[in-house]
């Protein structure tokens, strides 16, 4: 690992302003831009951080709207093997069930 030599961590698969997002949740807590939190929540996984996992999940239900719900099904559904991404999932899909906007967004993309 060149990491240890280097003192370089390269992140290849996620944008850097993802990457940036992810280290402000993991320092502060916190995140003062609410982009990409579905980006985020992959991360968290990828990377195994269950406290930045919960911090997503949270946002991404106090966040939805018809810009975030596609989005943030991606991320659900390509993390289902996590057991609070399950309950997030549905939670939002109950919130999507109750709101015609969200449904007619969530329909028109599938």
């Amino acid at each position: 690992m060149t990491e240890g030599s280097t003192r370089v961590i390269q992140v290849d698969d996620f944008a850097a302003d993802v990457v940036e997002g992810f280290l402000e949740l993991l320092f502060t807590g916190t995140r003062t831009s609410t982009e990409s939190w579905g980006d985020m929540l992959r991360m968290a996984d990828k990377y195994q951080v269950d406290g930045v996992i919960k911090i997503c999940l949270a946002s991404m239900l106090s966040t939805l709207s018809v810009e975030t719900v596609v989005p943030y099904f991606g991320a659900l559904n390509k993390l289902s093997h996590l057991e609070d991404v399950k309950s997030a999932k549905e939670e939002v899909w109950s919130k999507v069930e109750s709101n015609k906007e969200l449904l007619r967004k969530f329909i028109d993309a599938v």
